[in-house]
């Protein structure tokens, strides 16, 4: 036992590490304090994929996994995002817009790209090469996360530290 070595790692296994276990992004207490802070109403139920509601959300079609209506933000973050800080934008944009919105699971991200082109939603997301790749908020493993190609449909695991672009939702 004691004469087996343990092999070094590499670079990018380090890098790796390295982004995994770092604490997330924080921004300032005062830039939070000064976010502005609307009350918003529930959606309602539509009758259409992509219809515009009220607060501003756009009806995406029902949640595979919840079986309940889904609601998208009309946009992206503003910024592609590690998986590590997506959640923190959420937090943060759940707080200044007084509802329960979350990070799509791999599933309900799907339902987003087969609607994407409906609606309200057209032209919203990034389809454009090495731009479309979104996150979701299932998890491969510890450093891999399920994120899905804009483009193609295609869903794969990548890289925690990778950045992507985040679309919240609510039910």
């Amino acid at each position: 036992f004691n004469n087996i070595m343990k092999k070094p790692l590499t670079k990018a296994q380090k890098k790796a590490t390295d982004f995994i276990n770092r604490p997330p992004l924080r921004f300032s207490k005062e830039w939070e304090e000064k976010q502005p802070v609307e009350e918003v109403s529930l959606p309602q139920i539509c009758s259409e994929i992509g219809d515009p509601m009220p607060d501003g959300t756009i009806y995406a079609g029902i949640s595979p996994d919840t079986q309940k209506p889904m609601y998208s933000t009309p946009a992206n973050a503003p910024i592609p995002l590690s998986f590590n800080d997506i959640y923190y934008y959420e937090k943060i944009y759940t707080l200044n817009n007084k509802g329960g919105f979350r990070i799509p699971s791999k599933n309900e991200l799907n339902v987003l790209f087969l609607n994407k082109s409906k609606g309200a939603l057209k032209n919203t997301f990034n389809t454009r090469a090495n731009e479309n790749l979104y996150w979701s908020s299932t998890r491969v493993n510890r450093a891999e996360a399920w994120m899905e190609d804009f483009q193609s449909g295609v869903s794969k695991s990548g890289l925690v530290f990778l950045p992507a672009f985040l679309r919240c939702i609510r039910d």
